[in-house]
Order: structure tokens, then C-alpha cells, then sequence
């Protein structure tokens, strides 16, 4: 008989964070190293040491494997495609939303939200996410 299985200790983190929506709920992870999300994600893919695997709970399949990176680099905040077949859609303030294309990293701010499709919504925040999550 197996014992059962301890939740991930949850460690507070002052720095931005991403508020994930998916198909399993909600939850904040700070952005403390480079984020690669998707369904099964491979940290492979952005060749980063620091690289994180982040996975996301969709309705369906139109959110790739590997799907998508957030990092931070010099204090700014970047999201990037990472060749998803159904794409990334930014909705920023002050702009229209817009599709990256594949393998485009563009710099946003707190406020703005990344949808990947079937349900799977990211929202880029000031603070106060976790690390561990």
C-alpha cells in the first residue's frame, strides 16, 4: 500500500506572476524562472537552464504540448510562442488583440491576458504568486 501523496509545498513569491484559468480551476505561479506551458510540456524546447514545466488543463486538444514561454529578462515580462499549432492570442491594453506568430516573443505588462484555446487563459500579474504551485 502506497502513502498518499504529499501537495507541493506552496512558497510565496514577490515577483510578477501568471494567474492560470484552466479546465482544473485556478492558481498563481510566480514567474521565478522561464515557465514553458502546455499540455505536456517540454522544457527541452526553450534550452534554458533555469526552465520550468508548467502544465494546463484544456477542454479539448487545441492547446499543444508544448505551447508557450514565460519569462522575465531584465525586468520585463516576455511571452513566447513556441510553434503551438493553434496558436497565441495577446490581449494587451492599449492594443488590439493579436495572434503571435510562430515562435514570436513579445514583451507585455501586468493586466494582460494569453489565451491558448479550449478554455486555457493566462493573466500576467504584478505579484504575489507562488513558487512550487
Amino acid at each position: 500500500m502506497h502513502a498518499p501523496a504529499r501537495p507541493t509545498p506552496q512558497v510565496p513569491f514577490d515577483g510578477p506572476s501568471l494567474r492560470i484559468s484552466d479546465s482544473a480551476g485556478a492558481r498563481e505561479v510566480g514567474i521565478d524562472a522561464t515557465l514553458v506551458l502546455g499540455r505536456n510540456p517540454s522544457v527541452a524546447q526553450v534550452r534554458e537552464r533555469d526552465a520550468r514545466a508548467v502544465s494546463v488543463f484544456p477542454t479539448g486538444g487545441g492547446v499543444s504540448h508544448t505551447h508557450v514561454s514565460v519569462r522575465v529578462q531584465a525586468g520585463t515580462i516576455l511571452v513566447r510562442d513556441l510553434w503551438s499549432t493553434n496558436g497565441t492570442r495577446v490581449k494587451g491594453f492599449g492594443v488590439p488583440p493579436f495572434r503571435l506568430r510562430d515562435g514570436e516573443e513579445v514583451p507585455v505588462s501586468p493586466g494582460t491576458v494569453v489565451e491558448l484555446g479550449d478554455g486555457v487563459r493566462l493573466e500576467i500579474a504584478a505579484g504575489g504568486g507562488f513558487l512550487g504551485a
